[in-house]
């Protein structure tokens, strides 16, 4: 009984891909492949996008003068100044600002840094303040067409954002 189960389950003499051995050429698809970009994981992120999220000033800078690139975008665009703006790290957008990364980047949904920190500024503007001096568009919509100005008009309830002293629009 065994036997016959064993026979007619497996037919071993069926010429089929169910033995890889058979088909080597097949076996590289089911291998998998060396990470195809050193340094990053799977969601696009290298050490510095953590560094920068973990409002690591020393990592970021030592990072830095490592070569990492300053503007590297993870797989849904976020910059480590995106992960700074999450975090409300200003010390590191600071740093990340005074070698020059690019404020005005924009992730897959549209959104800049200035965005995100508007978004979780929980009314401490100082990261906010830090991206407009830099050059960061308040007045640049995202795909859903709501710029930073409507956001934290939104969520402010009253709370002045200083987007007119660096150049933003009232709406």
């Amino acid at each position: 009984m065994i036997r016959r189960w064993f026979t007619k389950r497996f037919q071993l003499n069926r010429k089929d891909q169910a033995l890889p051995l058979r088909h080597p050429q097949n076996m590289s698809k089911k291998i998998p492949k060396k990470n195809p970009r050193p340094g990053i994981d799977k969601y696009g992120r290298n050490k510095l996008h953590y560094a920068a999220d973990a409002g690591d000033v020393e990592a970021v800078d030592s990072l830095l003068n490592q070569g990492l690139d300053i503007n590297a975008q993870d797989d849904n665009g976020w910059t480590a100044l995106h992960f700074a703006a999450q975090m409300n790290h200003a010390k590191v957008i600071e740093l990340l600002l005074s070698k020059l990364a690019d404020p005005n980047l924009v992730d897959i949904h549209g959104n800049n840094p200035l965005w995100t920190a508007t978004m979780k500024a929980r009314g401490n503007f100082r990261c906010v303040e830090l991206l407009l001096i830099a050059g960061s568009n308040p007045s640049a919509k995202n795909k859903h067409g709501r710029s930073p100005i409507k956001i934290a008009k939104t969520i402010a309830n009253g709370l002045e954002v200083p987007f007119e002293k660096y150049g933003g629009n009232k709406a």
